[in-house]
């Protein structure tokens, strides 16, 4: 909007503003107002020769927000990803301040395609992030404290996993997480923590754990969880507070951690079912279920 001032009188920005009725953003050129509106405003009565108001064919409500409104105009269009982009973030390794890029974001509507080979802290603390379409991890090693505290995070991405070594922490206090899918942990070593206090955790699935060394803390407060298979833990050498404050386990689930146990052969830490983390009354039900005794041969106890 160029407003052409009546006396010609030379146009400060310490008296421009007197010249309307609200306060605006103004920039001065020669004997004109170039007024660029931040609120709607009206031009002082008398103080002009003219007022000149350039058009334009693109102000239509096709192109603004739906519920925007621009000089008059209401918008209509549905701000989204496009269907099918992929979006490329480059992440600092081994920094949190990656993860400042979506503190606000509830869903992200198109698939993510992360550079580099790690994807730590990439949605740390993200507190109101609730879903993401997909991720393109091919070629992603490191997924630790990925999601960690994302407590409004319902629902997992789709990602390729196959090269992923460390997932300790992965999903800490995602306390709004029911399910989490089968993803592809062939090749992971660090487990440690990964669910902790996933508090609405049901139903973990039959996740390839034989290269996991460290899977201590895992499921430490899932206090809803009721189903654990029966992992390959072949390779771990510790599984300490591994169960702690998993008060729901039901008894074929605890037969199946005694099944870990027996097949635990690389373990150097304490073998007890307290070690672990399971209460003197998930022992007492452990003592009835058809793995006990063998649990016993492979030199493990109760701990109580």
């Amino acid at each position: 909007m160029d407003i052409i001032k009546k006396d010609k009188e030379p146009i400060t920005l310490s008296t421009a503003n007197k010249y309307c009725e609200e306060d605006i953003n103004i920039i001065i050129d020669s004997e004109k107002l170039i007024v660029v509106p931040s609120v709607n405003c009206q031009v002082k009565e008398g103080l002009f020769d003219t007022v000149n108001i350039a058009g334009d064919s693109e102000l239509i409500a096709e192109n603004i927000k739906s519920g925007v409104e621009i000089f008059g105009v209401i918008g209509t269009a549905e701000v989204r990803g496009e269907e099918n982009a992929v979006i490329d973030i480059s992440i600092s390794a081994g920094s949190s301040s990656s993860s400042n890029l979506f503190k606000i974001i509830k869903e992200i509507n198109t698939t993510l395609k992360p550079t580099g080979t790690t994807c730590s802290y990439m949605f740390a603390n993200c507190s109101s992030l609730q879903k993401i379409q997909g991720m393109e991890t091919s070629n992603i090693t490191t997924m630790s404290q990925m999601f960690y505290g994302c407590t409004s995070l319902v629902e997992v991405p789709t990602m390729n996993t196959s090269k992923v070594k460390s997932m300790n922490f992965m999903f800490y206090n995602c306390k709004s997480l029911e399910t989490i899918p089968l993803l592809d942990t062939s090749s992971v070593t660090n487990m440690n923590n990964m669910f902790n206090s996933c508090t609405n955790l049901n139903v973990i699935p039959l996740l390839d754990t034989s290269k996991v060394i460290n899977p201590s803390v895992m499921f430490m407060g899932c206090t809803n969880l009721t189903t654990v298979p029966q992992f390959n833990m072949s390779s771990a050498t510790l599984f300490s507070s591994m169960f702690t404050n998993c008060t729901k386990l039901s008894n074929e689930s605890l037969n199946n951690i005694m099944g870990m146990c027996i097949n635990a052969t690389s373990i150097t830490g304490t073998k007890t079912l307290s070690d672990m983390g399971l209460t003197s009354t998930q022992a007492n039900i452990c003592k009835t279920l058809s793995n006990y005794q063998a649990f016993l041969d492979a030199g493990w106890t109760t701990g109580y």
